[in-house]
């Protein structure tokens, strides 16, 4: 004898379904593989570059944005220079750029792949490293500037800890 179960109201439940489909999958994969093979299949990573092409032993790279003309100051002013050639990104030629958003007007900013030799880099880091600290020690002797003797100072000094 077979027993009928009473359904309840409303519609039968449907097996659950796998919201990612195989070719989904396969296209993650591959996404992941690429990452970490240096390769340049995350397309939809905005400033993802071909890490096989950049030199990073001898260069220091940063994308930069060129709000008011600060590309032209860096490669005046300093040894940055703007990246070129179709091995970083196949999608550009000439000049490696995306837009990186919008100005105050509405006009596209665009940001460009730079570089700075690697030496000058450290160099003009240590500097800026050696300014914070003689900035921080004389914070610490209270002989910062005319600011200082108008301002608090607590009893025990000033304390700064480097954590």
């Amino acid at each position: 004898m077979q027993v009928e179960t009473k359904r309840g109201p409303g519609r039968p439940r449907k097996e659950p379904v796998d919201p990612i489909s195989p070719e989904m999958r396969a296209r993650r994969k591959k996404l992941l593989e690429d990452r970490r093979n240096g390769g340049i299949g995350h397309r939809n990573m905005k400033l993802a570059v071909n890490e096989g092409a950049l030199d990073r032993e001898n260069f220091e790279y940063r994308w930069v944005n060129d709000d008011p003309m600060r590309v032209n100051a860096l490669t005046q002013n300093d040894v940055w220079e703007t990246v070129a050639g179709t091995d970083y990104r196949p999608d550009t030629e000439g000049t490696v750029s995306v837009m990186t958003g919008r100005g105050e007007n509405g006009q596209p900013v665009q940001g460009y792949l730079m570089r700075k030799p690697k030496a000058y880099f450290e160099e003009d880091k240590a500097a800026k490293r050696e300014a914070i600290e003689r900035k921080n020690r004389r914070i610490e002797r209270a002989e910062d500037d005319a600011a200082v003797e108008r301002s608090y100072a607590p009893s025990g000094g000033i304390a700064i800890s480097r954590e």
